[in-house]
């Protein structure tokens, strides 16, 4: 398509995805990886890998930086967090987050641009964008942010030697502040 001087192209019903850069605090990486140990996993939407069950917010002990990094946001509460650990090979399938308004996701290493959002659209505008998902990469202490509905995958982790290692979590919006 070709722009015009007098045809105005704006975006209608877009998602919103944050992502907040930052370090990771010290030790966050080790207290991950030591859930594993501690921890049978779960297969929710993993293939592969380690999920640890899902847990309150109280038992995080990255709460209150939680709260800090995601203070742009508007009144919200975690309510659930979970970790997950791949190894070359694991992935996650395609899935949305039912019962919270956002989901999250802390990356404490690098996602190596794994993180895929499907296009909603494509099955009805593949002349205008054919594009079917879009991946975003998320460096080690990135928070991603995202409408729960919106549909999302893993791509299989293909660096042999490194591990891939995030907690994922659930955010309800205050209900005042919901948008209707």
């Amino acid at each position: 398509m070709t722009a015009r001087k007098d045809v105005k192209i704006f975006p209608l019903f877009t998602t919103p995805v944050f992502l907040a850069e930052d370090q990771n605090p010290d030790g966050a990486l080790e207290w991950a990886l030591d859930l594993k140990n501690e921890t049978t996993s779960v297969h929710i939407s993993n293939i592969g890998g380690h999920q640890t069950p899902a847990r309150g917010i109280e038992d995080c002990p990255y709460q209150d930086y939680l709260k800090e990094r995601m203070g742009f946001l508007p009144p919200h509460r975690i309510t659930d967090w979970w970790v997950n650990i791949n190894k070359k090979g694991d992935h996650n399938i395609s899935h949305c987050h039912p019962s919270c308004d956002m989901a999250g996701i802390w990356y404490l290493t690098d996602n190596f641009k794994t993180l895929a959002f499907a296009n909603p659209f494509v099955m009805n505008r593949t002349k205008i964008d054919s594009a079917s998902h879009v991946r975003l990469k998320a460096s080690e202490g990135s928070i991603v942010i995202f409408p729960a509905d919106t549909m999302h995958h893993v791509d299989a982790h293909e660096m042999e030697d490194t591990l891939r290692v995030s907690m994922s979590f659930n955010i309800i919006l205050h209900e005042e502040l919901k948008l209707r």
